[in-house]
Order: structure tokens, then sequence, then C-alpha cells
């Protein structure tokens, strides 16, 4: 049997935001519930769900009564989209309880490794760090959606060697400079943030994500889980924004985001020592996003998989990261900065 390393365990908030995920949803719960981490508390925010999602919810409630304490339920009237989601349950989180340690899980993926929360906040507390990292499976709902998740492999091989490298290294964390931490992916639920950590608000679309990788930046320490380990199981499925894109994902929500994250750098930089070196990656890992959903928009026009990806989509999106990278120019300018944009 697990022995807790310390008598008072920090308290832990698993958020879910959930919609239209009563086929998963049950599963999901289940895996939370069977940690061996006693002080935990699901937060769910149903987001307007039109099937039965909070029905499967209450069921699991009814057959799993010990779990009623440990399970906060909020239903949205209507559906607001996955960023006012996150923001909400960040907002819940803090009014229940500001000291908790926060993982999320989306109501279609799983825990697959009982012990992983208690061994998370084991580390985090050994190695006294703001953020943890971890590993992750892939399954799919569609073999199909193999052609259009180039990225998210490519997202998960960086993970792999980063998480690695920050395990091996000494103390098992390291500081935000000693890696390429923003090559992590942007996926939120491969990280647990400790409430010391100031998550920013993203713009109200999908790809949210991407502006919580500005918290990397800003943190004294990041550790990790054995890079063996791949706690999480996540679901790809075809209806999901990842797994099913529109034109206004790459042409309108992906550029948002982005800009968004680069004004969350330049907002909490100005009196930091490494302010050149963390602009330049802010800078890389907007390029580096740009040039990979390039790819993936330019795989979708080919493949004609959908008649609105089309070549008409393909310049709106060049026009949309031209008009990004010359807004990040201007903004290095102004402070002064010199990198690769503005050389």
């Amino acid at each position: 049997m697990l022995k807790f390393f310390d008598q008072t365990l920090p308290p832990v908030h698993v958020l879910m935001p959930a919609y239209n995920a009563a086929s998963f949803i049950k599963s999901a719960l289940a895996s939370v519930s069977q940690q061996v981490y006693p002080t935990i508390k699901i937060i769910i925010l149903d987001d307007g769900s039109t099937d039965k999602t909070l029905l499967m919810v209450k069921q699991y409630l009814e057959q799993h009564p010990k779990m009623q304490d440990k399970l906060y339920l909020q239903q949205l009237p209507e559906n607001q989209g996955v960023a006012r989601a996150r923001k909400k349950l960040l907002q819940i989180s803090k009014a229940l309880n500001p000291n908790a340690y926060i993982f999320w899980l989306d109501a279609d993926d799983q825990y697959i490794e009982k012990d992983f929360i208690y061994l998370t906040i084991k580390q985090m507390k050994k190695t006294r760090a703001d953020i943890c990292v971890f590993n992750f499976a892939i399954i799919y709902e569609d073999e199909r959606q193999r052609i259009n998740a180039a990225g998210l492999l490519r997202d998960q091989a960086n993970s792999q060697r980063i998480v690695e490298s920050i395990y091996l290294s000494p103390g098992e964390a390291v500081s935000p400079l000693e890696v390429d931490i923003l090559k992590l992916t942007s996926l939120g639920w491969i990280k647990c943030y400790a409430p010391t950590v100031n998550i920013p608000e993203a713009v109200d679309c999908p790809f949210e994500d991407f502006v919580m990788m500005a918290t990397l930046l800003f943190v004294n320490k990041i550790t990790a889980l054995p890079p063996e380990k791949k706690p999480i199981q996540y679901l790809r499925r075809s209806t999901s924004i990842c797994g099913q894109r529109s034109p206004e994902n790459f042409t309108q929500h992906i550029p948002a985001q982005l800009k968004r994250f680069f004004e969350t750098v330049c907002e909490n930089i100005h009196l930091d020592p490494d302010r050149e070196k963390k602009l330049a990656m802010a800078v890389e890992f907007v390029n580096n996003k740009l040039e990979q959903y390039s790819q993936t928009l330019s795989t979708l026009v080919e493949s004609h998989v959908n008649t609105s990806f089309n070549l008409n989509a393909l310049g709106d999106y060049k026009s949309a990261a031209e008009s990004l990278r010359e807004f990040i120019r201007l903004q290095l300018l102004e402070a002064k900065v010199v990198t690769r944009l503005t050389a």
C-alpha cells in the first residue's frame, strides 16, 4: 500500500469541461475516482450539452454515492465554447479553494494509472516545482483522423524528449531556460499547476491552450514524471476541435490565440533579467506553430476531404500569419529587442 509523503496533503482539483460527452464521461469520472490520492475534487462544467452528458454524471453519482462530496457540477444554459468553459472552471476552482493544485482532464479522456496524481504531487513537493509535465498516449475514435494528426504526433515526440530531459536533469527539475520548454505540446492536460501559478486568460475561441503556454516561461521550476509513464489516454475524436478542423480555425482562431500568447509574454516580461531570451523563445514558438498549421492546412487542401479547405482558405491563412508576424515585429521594435524577426 502506498504511504503518503505528508500528513497534510495539498488539495487537488481536476477541472473537466464537458460538451456532448455522454458516451465518455462516466469512464473519465471512473478514472479519476480510482486515483489513490485522497483529497481530490472533480469540477465539471457542462457547456450547454444537448445530449445526456448531465444525466450520465447524475447517474454516476447515484451509483457511487461516496463521490457526492468529491464532485462539483455546474451547467451552462447554452454552449459558450471551450475557452470560456476553461476560464469559468478556473474561476470556480479558485473560489472553492485557491490553494488547490490544478489538473485538467477532458470528458472524453482518461487517467490510466491509479497513482498518477499521487506521484505528480509527490514529485512537485520533492522538487519544489511550480509545474509538472508528463507524457500521454493517443487513441483514435476514427483511424481516418490520422491524416489530421501529423502536428499532434510531432508534439507528442517533442514532449517525450523534453519530459525525459527534465526528469534526467540534476534534481529532476529545471528552470524555463534550461530546456526547449515551449516545444512541449500546448495541450493543457499534460501539465499540473501549483496554486502559485497565474494562468492567463485566452481569447474566446478554440486553441486556448496556446495562451497557457506562457506560464512555462514565468515559473521558477518545472519538473516531470518518469518519461516511460503515459498516465493520460487522449482520445482523438472525429467531432473534437482537434479532430475536425474548420477554415476558421486556421484563418481566425489560431492567429488570435497566438497573438494573445505573445501579448501575455510581453505583459509579464518587463523586469525579467532573461527578457530577450524569453522573447526569442516566444517568437520561435509562434513561428513553429504557424509553420505546423500551414503544413496541416496544405495537407487538408491537397487531400480534398472537404471543399471548404481550398486555395482561398490557404491564402487567407497566409495573410493572417503574415499580419501576426508584423504585429510581433512591431512589438519587438518597440521593446528594442532584436531577434530573427527584426534583424
